[in-house]
């Protein structure tokens, strides 16, 4: 969604600077000042999203576009067609042209407002992220202590850490995330992992909400091609085991 309104701002925009710089006569801006931050922030948009090009294309291809990478771009796209729609009402005299552009940044805030004050509310309650009350209340985190001397396999083991202390290593990636090549050493790596779970050396811990980790084996895919015990099914997490540990 953010990705759509950024294209349809970025349309208009390019149009308003379309009619700036050919329309008859030419408008004339006197404001300095407001002509070099105009061209600085055309500068950085044009630059910041060449960078995003190239660290896509040849550095890291898992950058997300979401709301986080493009809100520098947004900024200064908002300056850009703020400052647009002023040098047009402004030289052109046309106090119409700023009411438009009053009203449709007006609707804008209404519109966003409305969903971020939903968004707070839902925060305040229920926490965001790792801080989320489904997570600190998962009954996985105390189950994991019986656990203390094994080695933890995980899709989501920067979580398991943050709330148990306990290190864990992440299960093996079918595909490198960055490349987006496929790992020549999966089979080797699963069934390494499989083995050391048989000889009760392991377990792992499958965390169902983790679903963003799309390079690693889906929870289907571990059940049926490992076909490893199940310890414990807990409802965000299944944990896979040797039956017979500490006996």
């Amino acid at each position: 969604m953010k990705g759509f309104l950024f294209c349809i701002i970025l349309i208009l925009l390019l149009a308003s600077l379309f009619y700036l710089f050919t329309k008859k006569p030419p408008l004339n801006i006197n404001k300095s000042f407001l002509i070099v931050f105009y061209f600085i922030n055309i500068l950085f948009l044009l630059n910041y999203i060449f960078l995003i090009i190239v660290s896509i294309s040849f550095f890291d291809a898992k950058i997300p576009l979401d709301g986080r990478m493009l809100s520098p771009a947004l900024i200064s796209l908002f300056c850009i067609f703020m400052l647009t729609f002023w040098i047009i009402a402004d030289t052109a005299n046309n106090k119409r042209t700023w009411h438009f552009f009053i009203a449709f940044l007006c609707l804008s805030i209404f519109i966003n407002s409305t969903v971020t004050i939903s968004n707070a509310i839902d925060v305040h309650h229920n926490g965001i992220g790792f801080n989320s009350i489904n997570w600190k209340k998962s009954p996985t985190w105390p189950f994991l202590s019986y656990f203390d001397n094994k080695v933890v396999y995980s899709n989501g083991e920067d979580l398991i850490w943050f709330f148990t202390g306990q290190k864990a290593v992440r299960i093996p990636e079918k595909i490198d995330p960055i490349t987006h090549l496929p790992n020549g050493n999966y089979e080797k790596q699963f069934n390494q992992m499989v083995q050391s779970v048989l000889t009760d050396q392991a377990i792992i811990v499958y965390l169902r909400k983790v679903t963003w980790r799309w390079y690693l084996p889906s929870l289907e895919e571990l059940e049926s091609k490992a076909g490893l015990p199940v310890l414990q099914n807990f409802e965000d997490s299944v944990v896979f085991g040797n039956p017979l540990q500490g006996k």
